[in-house]
């Protein structure tokens, strides 16, 4: 809103070469209350004036001595910054008013003057050239809003890189150090002992499964992961739910699922995502006598998931708040289930994110229904396999897929056996921890038929590739002074490992990242944490299918474990 002090107090230039006529306008134009008037008889000053003071209106007399309107205008385009040049053309010529507004004037006051006139139209330009003031102001400030944004979703991206990375690759060297023990690698354990590797193992996922939601989380909602949509049945996608939740059966919870042909048009890990987390839920809070069932039904041109149980069921003031982060159900052995709240967030983001809703159905001690509805694709499904019932033996479930790029579920790891006479392989690490090179060094090592070179950052490895000529080259993504990218262009720029197959080791999760790394030249990618025997087994499967080819050259298809959320 444009404030009466703001017409008042605005700055206003008179230009005349007539003293009286001065007189005349600066006298009726404080007598109308405008207070901040500055006069000149130099037409030939006006541009320098305007150039301090920026006025907010200019009264102009066209026909002047030595230097007349028109020059002074076009004066005036080349001074004024604001896109509005504020000139009101005095004339007594009625062929000059065009040529006025022509030549950058936005009024004209005739001859003889019309005091009231004169009041009117300095009143009607000066709301216009407060009006444009404001929206230049509005304008800027946005655009410093939107830059500030950007800057910080930059930062935010580089911050949840970083955590990533400062909180998986600690993980590694403790899940990779946990796996060696558990496989009896460096010598057989006690009960007491492997029971405590055990637990530290259960812990371990524990927490990795957290740090998962909170980055995955943070990520879904800032859009740095993006959905690759394709269709997919819906048969497939639970199918895959039921796989990934061993110890349901253990528990003797029967877990059904109807019957339905339909495809959805979705990211089809990420819905997996979202049942896994509804499915494990229903289980965790179901006794162990009680069925829990997975529906699916079509419903115009949705397709429903529906994920039901028969457990203490969520109170209705909780229905909305329970889809935030942190929330927790107010029940008594909500904290015994344990959780951080944060699995039924993301399942609200990615399902909207797919434009759907999500939601629960459920009075306190009857159940609770959690549903959520996709659109179905507009393409016919191809033949499906029909998934009826499922009962699974195992361990406790986990509340997201658990892809073999994060590791086997479990502390059961074994170090792959090889066949005699095999030839070794060199297999050269490079990475700046030297706790993930002493893992990596012993997992391979344990395996038997790998000579492991270690080197602590690219710049090293580089020259240690250039002399050993490894096999197959670890390489971390992370790593000051030169990363893993960088490095990668430089070993591919020397003749001796231009061809050499490089795993990358990286701890950003995003399958965007995933996919880049593979376009760059990485014959795979490992996730961090990773087991000892994924390791083995993918440095082993790389040199074989080399040595097959028969051609130690020959670039290897690019192998990607899979990405998980």
């Amino acid at each position: 809103m444009i404030s009466p002090s703001d017409f008042y107090h605005a700055k206003i230039l008179i230009v005349d070469d007539r003293l009286a006529n001065v007189r005349l306008l600066e006298g009726t134009l404080r007598g109308a209350g405008y207070t901040s008037i500055t006069a000149t008889m130099q037409p030939q000053d006006v541009c320098e004036l305007h150039r301090k003071n920026s006025y907010d209106l200019i009264l102009l007399d066209l026909m002047m001595p030595g230097m007349d309107g028109f020059e002074v205008m076009e004066g005036l385009k080349a001074v004024d910054e604001n896109g509005y040049l504020p000139v009101l053309v005095i004339t007594a010529q009625p062929g000059h008013k065009l040529r006025a507004l022509k030549a950058g004037a936005k009024d004209f006051i005739s001859k003889p003057i019309d005091l009231a006139e004169v009041v009117t139209r300095v009143h009607n330009m000066l709301e216009v050239r407060l009006l444009h003031r404001q929206a230049r102001e509005h304008s800027r400030v946005l655009q410093e809003t939107v830059d500030r944004l950007m800057e910080a979703e930059r930062l935010k991206k580089g911050f949840l890189s970083t955590v990533s990375h400062e909180f998986r690759t600690p993980l590694t060297s403790i899940r990779g150090g946990l796996g060696l023990l558990a496989s009896g690698a460096t010598g057989a354990l006690s009960h007491d002992a492997l029971r405590l590797v055990e637990i530290a193992e259960r812990n371990a996922v524990r927490l990795m499964a957290l740090i998962n939601d909170i980055l995955d989380l943070e990520r879904l909602e800032t859009g740095i992961i993006p959905l690759r949509c394709a269709p997919v049945t819906a048969e497939s996608i639970v199918r895959r739910a039921l796989e990934s939740l061993p110890g349901v059966g253990r528990r003797g919870v029967v877990v059904k699922a109807d019957e339905v042909s339909a495809m959805i048009w979705a990211d089809a890990d990420r819905i997996l995502q979202v049942l896994v987390n509804l499915l494990s839920n229903a289980v965790k809070f179901s006794a162990s006598d009680e069925v829990v069932t997975i529906g699916v039904a079509l419903k115009d041109e949705w397709l429903e998931f529906r994920v039901t149980d028969l457990g203490r069921g969520v109170p209705a003031a909780q229905h909305l708040a329970i889809f935030e982060r942190f929330h927790q159900v107010e029940t008594s052995d909500a904290r015994e289930k344990g959780g951080a709240g944060l699995g039924l967030a993301i399942c609200k983001s990615i399902v909207e994110q797919h434009g759907g809703t999500i939601g629960v159905e459920s009075t306190e001690g009857n159940g609770s229904t959690f549903w959520f509805r996709i659109r179905t694709a507009r393409v016919p499904a191809p033949g499906a396999v029909t998934v009826r019932r499922a009962s699974h033996a195992g361990r406790a479930p986990d509340p997201r897929p658990a892809p073999r790029a994060r590791g086997l579920p479990g502390p059961q790891w074994a170090a792959p056996s090889i066949t005699p006479n095999e030839p070794t392989m060199k297999v050269l690490i490079i990475d700046d921890d030297p706790d993930i090179r002493t893992v990596t060094r012993l997992s391979l090592s344990c395996v038997g038929g790998m000579d492991v070179i270690e080197a602590a950052s690219g710049a090293e490895g580089v020259r240690k590739a250039r002399k050993e000529n490894p096999d197959v080259i670890l390489l971390d993504m992370m790593m000051p002074a030169m990363g893993g990218v960088q490095t990668l262009a430089l070993l591919r720029a020397q003749a001796a490992t231009a061809m050499t197959p490089v795993i990358f080791l990286t701890a950003d999760a995003a399958g965007s990242e995933v996919e880049r790394l593979t376009t760059l030249g990485a014959a795979g990618v490992l996730l961090k944490p990773f087991s000892p025997d994924t390791l083995a087994a993918d440095v082993r499967s790389l040199v074989s299918r080399r040595l097959n080819a028969g051609s130690v050259g020959r670039i290897l298809p690019r192998r990607t474990t899979p990405h998980a959320s």
